[in-house]
């Protein structure tokens, strides 16, 4: 036999929901045999079997393991690496396996993350020195598969127990209960064996199917070839729908030459009748045009007609202009003059209206000698400025002496009455600051009494809310273990209701002639009625589901109650028997003292402010009081000096002003002023040269008028056209005569003599009567084309689907040989009559061994009552045959179905199948021992007979050294079995915490 499997330590880091380092001791825990693994729901319990798996196969349990699962614990450090170490006996060597999941872990430089990829080490322990083994990922995977001997499939179902997995398997069909047992045996050599089978038919059925859509296509494309002829609706004889493909498109080509015949026929006479209709409408439309023409010269000349006195017009105008073309450039000058002569008038009037508050009505003369003595005053002005300037600083120098010394004397009072008020607040605040502070020295002290009550209180309220949760919580435990055990009677009762019809629903699968599945006979003398009260198979179905349910909250309510109870501990440990009153009482008592002293603190602190201030205030005060004093007296003697300067510069400007306000006004007047006259001046004689000119030019023009045949200027102005639009009229008149000659010539034409007189043609009814022979042509023409097509197409697809069906006529015979051998080796049909695959066969037999070893334990489990068979019988509805397992009650001597066990004798059932498929799975991999076991939740279905029977069945498991892990939330196993690894949740993450017997 092979050296046994031995767990020793498990250390986690950073995985699952363990944030930290979390070690798993399991030769402590193991030293008596049993332990219980235990802990609120979420808190950890499933990671401490992941983390086994995962460091011996790289690879989570079950459907766990589906995708990339999140090994990483959210609770941990964002630096912290997540790691597994398992310290195991495997092979008589003691190993140590390292395992580091690929992470995301922060760049050594700069920000944001990088993967740090996966990792594993193995190392072992030689002459008490752990040594180097393997840091190879691939080479870390064969070693311990080798040594452990079997897979990750395999391991999991013989050291990691789960019962919702074997209660599954318990109730699951042939197919499902297959599926497993491949997982756990070698049947490579027969499921070969059926692949090579399947894929043969497969490839063969692939063939098959490409050579009957072959012949599909062929024949829908002869379809479509023969439904593309015309009136074949027309053709009402059957086909011969049994015939070989051949024989259908062969009678399709008859009908199609028949088509083709009448269709050329149609073609033939529809194209003499369009030929006749085109060479009537032809000489139709030759006759119209000719109407038209003759239609639109008449009415042209007719309109030339009618505009003979504009045209009369526009040629006396183009005289006119040519007469007066040597007079333009005259007109152009004296129109240049008048507008100069106008401008110059404007100018003269807007000179005058702005200077006519200095002016007055004064001519040239007048406004000349105003002039002069305006810049005369000027003159006068130019050293007044600056004494005014000098007279302004000094009066400006004045009134600041002043305010000077009236604010010198405002401050003097107010710093002598400062002094006295600072004086008074000093007193006062240092008698204040010595009373507050003797009672701030309490501050402390008061506080620390203050929180101590603050939690105090807090402890009790929430043991007052936990004890009524608790209350509330064991009436919710009382309730689903009710409804639990109600649930579980009814399911019971429902199936010794239906064990005792089973006879009348065997009786209603009899049929005449047919054997009887319970005695063989073919005849049935007195088939058993079903009774009113029949419990069908959904009945009982639903009942096992209802009575799943109610364990499930009776579960949650046990787990809810245990949690309740121990905070409610806690708090009493630290409320030290204290009630509400105390609590409250001692809690105000602490908030008056905290409260007395924060406010004599505060006083303290405001009145040393206050003396600060005081002192301060004092002092400035002093200062401010000497400063106002040397400021008056300094003011005073500058204001007396100044004064006496000033007023005799003023005397002297006011007569310069001449009722002014300034210097500075008086010189902008007068500047004002003269600028205006300046400009009236100028104005004046633009006038008069602008006048003159005007004389000039129209005296010359006025001569020239008569030499061209214009009696006054106005005249000879208006007959003036520029050169483009003379040059344009003149265009004009010249076309239109033109236009009037040729039309005059094409109404001459003889083609059109008497063409008015004709009636005039039905072109819109003789159109349509062509396009419709046309439309009559094109349809004969496509339906003789389409004959003559679907006539070719059929005739090769006739000799293409004959040439097929010789083609494939073998393969239709060999696929039906491998067809009907494939159906028999995979239980689908053939002379299989109990529809069992060939590897179902072979598994049959290992489940044979199963179901004995199971049975070792289910009958001490049950007192020796219940065994479980493996069964061939074959399944009603169609199903799969060959791995049914049944169980056989010695108290009754009736072999039933496993569906018909209660919750708890489905649990100790589906613990037997898992003892017992773990020994078989451990002798067909070369009789590895494992002597660590994990069996996980269902206690919580048994009643208390049965869970001491099923404790003694696992007390029998640790023979040998063996170590057996419950894992359950049941409280009575928690006074059962001393040993314990609890698993505790918090919101920074989980904790174990070892107990032992000690």
């Amino acid at each position: 036999m092979v050296a046994p499997v031995r767990l020793h330590q498990l250390s986690m880091t950073a995985f699952g929901p363990f944030a930290g380092t979390e070690v798993v001791d399991f030769d402590e825990l193991g030293a008596g045999g049993l332990f219980l693994l235990h802990g609120p729901t979420g808190a950890g319990k499933t990671s401490v079997l992941d983390a086994v798996c995962y460091a011996l196969y790289g690879q989570l349990p079950g459907a766990r393991s589906a995708g990339r699962p999140r090994l990483r614990s959210d609770h941990a450090g964002s630096d912290v690496e997540p790691r597994v170490r398992l310290e195991l006996t495997v092979g008589g060597r003691r190993l140590e396996v390292t395992r580091t999941p690929e992470w995301s872990r922060p760049k050594k430089r700069g920000t944001g993350t990088t993967t740090a990829p996966a990792s594993t080490h193995v190392r072992e322990l030689v002459g008490g020195q752990w040594l180097p083994v393997t840091t190879r990922n691939d080479e870390a995977a064969q070693l311990l598969l080798d040594l452990l001997g079997m897979g990750h499939e395999q391991f999991t179902k013989v050291v990691l127990l789960p019962q919702g997995d074997f209660a599954a398997f318990l109730r699951a069909d042939a197919e499902a209960r297959r599926a497993l047992l491949a997982r756990l045996f070698a049947i490579d050599r027969w499921t070969g064996v059926e692949t090579v089978l399947g894929d043969q038919r497969r490839r063969l059925a692939v063939d098959v199917d490409t050579a009957r859509q072959h012949t599909g296509t062929l024949l829908a494309r002869a379809g479509e070839a023969f439904a593309g002829l015309p009136d074949t609706d027309e053709m009402t004889e059957p086909a011969e729908v049994d015939a070989k493909a051949s024989r259908q498109v062969s009678l399709l080509l008859d009908r199609a030459l028949a088509l083709q015949r009448a269709a050329q026929v149609e073609h033939e006479v529809r194209a003499e009748q369009a030929g006749s209709m085109h060479l009537l409408l032809d000489q139709a439309r030759s006759l119209a045009a000719r109407q038209v023409r003759c239609h639109d010269l008449t009415g042209q000349l007719r309109g030339l007609d009618e505009t003979a006195a504009d045209h009369a017009e526009a040629v006396g105008r183009i005289a006119a202009a040519r007469r007066a073309a040597p007079l333009a450039g005259l007109v152009d000058a004296l129109v240049v003059a008048a507008q100069r002569a106008d401008a110059a008038d404007l100018a003269a009037r807007s000179a005058r209206a702005a200077a006519a508050a200095v002016a007055g009505d004064l001519d040239e003369a007048g406004v000349r000698a105003l002039l002069a003595d305006h810049r005369t005053a000027l003159g006068a002005l130019t050293g007044a400025v600056a004494r005014e300037a000098d007279l302004t600083t000094t009066l400006s120098r004045i009134d600041t002496l002043h305010r000077d010394v009236a604010d010198a004397s405002r401050r003097g009072a107010a710093a002598l009455t400062a002094r006295e008020t600072a004086g008074t607040d000093l007193t006062r605040a240092r008698a204040a600051q010595q009373a507050a502070a003797v009672t701030a020295a309490d501050l402390l002290p008061a506080t620390a009494a203050r929180d101590a009550a603050v939690r105090i209180a807090q402890h009790v309220v929430d043991l007052l809310h936990v004890g009524q949760a608790a209350a509330a919580s064991r009436r919710d435990c009382e309730g689903a273990v009710d409804a639990d055990q109600r649930a579980r009677e009814h399911q019971l009762l429902l199936w010794e209701r239906r064990v005792a019809d089973l006879a009348a629903e065997l009786a209603a699968g009899l049929a005449p002639g047919q054997p009887c599945s319970v005695c063989g006979s073919c005849t049935h003398p007195h088939p058993a009625a079903v009774g009113a009260e029949h419990v069908g198979r959904d009945a009982v179905a639903a009942a096992t589901a209802a009575a799943d349910a109610a364990r499930v909250l009776r579960e949650a309510a046990e787990r809810h109650l245990a949690d309740t109870l121990e905070r409610r501990a806690e708090l009493l440990a630290v409320t030290d028997g204290a009630d509400a009153a105390v609590a409250q009482r001692d809690l105000l008592a602490a908030e008056a003292r905290l409260g007395a002293a924060t406010s004599a603190t505060r006083a303290a602190q405001a009145e040393t402010l206050a003396v600060a201030a005081a002192t301060a205030a004092l002092q400035q005060a002093d200062l401010a009081l000497a400063s106002s004093a040397d400021d008056a007296a300094v003011a005073g003697a500058a204001l007396v000096e100044l004064t006496a300067s000033s007023s005799a510069a003023a005397a002297d400007l006011d007569r310069l002003c001449c009722g002014d306000v300034d210097v500075a006004a008086r010189t902008a007047r007068l500047r004002g002023e003269v600028d205006q006259l300046e400009h009236l001046l100028d104005a004046f004689g633009a006038q008069r040269g602008t006048d003159e000119m005007l004389a000039d030019q129209r005296g010359r023009l006025l001569t020239s008028c008569g030499g061209c045949g214009f009696d006054d200027v106005d005249a000879a102005v208006a007959a003036l056209l520029p050169a483009d639009d003379l040059e344009r009229l003149a265009l004009v008149v010249a076309a239109r005569e033109r236009e009037r000659g040729d039309l005059v010539v094409l109404l001459a034409d003889p083609g059109l003599a008497g063409v008015g007189d004709l009636p005039e043609p039905d072109l819109d009814r003789m159109t349509t009567q062509v396009a419709a022979a046309d439309r009559e042509l094109a349809r004969a023409a496509a339906r003789e084309t389409l004959a003559r097509e679907g006539v070719r197409r059929l005739t090769e697809l006739v000799r293409e689907v004959s040439a097929h069906e010789d083609a494939t006529a073998p393969l239709l015979e060999q696929f039906d040989r491998i067809d009907g051998l494939t159906a028999c080796v995979t239980g689908t049909g053939g002379d299989n009559t109990l529809r069992m695959r060939l590897s179902a066969y072979v598994l049959a037999a290992r489940l044979e061994e199963v179901a004995a070893a199971a049975t070792e334990r289910l009958a001490t489990m049950s007192g020796g009552r219940y065994a479980l068979v493996h069964s061939d019988e074959r399944v009603k509805g169609g199903g799969r045959s060959g791995l049914g397992l049944r169980v056989v009650d010695a108290w009754t001597g009736v072999e039933r179905d496993t569906c018909t066990l209660s919750g708890g004798e489905s649990f100790t059932a589906s613990l037997a199948l898992a003892l017992g498929l773990a020994d078989v799975v451990q002798a067909e991999s070369g009789g590895t021992a494992i002597e660590t076991l994990f069996v996980d939740e269902g206690f919580g279905t048994l009643d208390e007979e049965t869970l001491d029977e099923v404790m003694t069945t696992l007390d029998g498991l640790r023979d040998g050294g063996r170590v057996v892990g419950l894992v359950s939330h049941v409280l009575d196993l928690r006074a059962r079995i001393p040993t314990q690894l609890e698993v505790r949740k918090t919101r920074t993450g989980s904790t174990l915490v070892h107990r032992t017997a000690g």
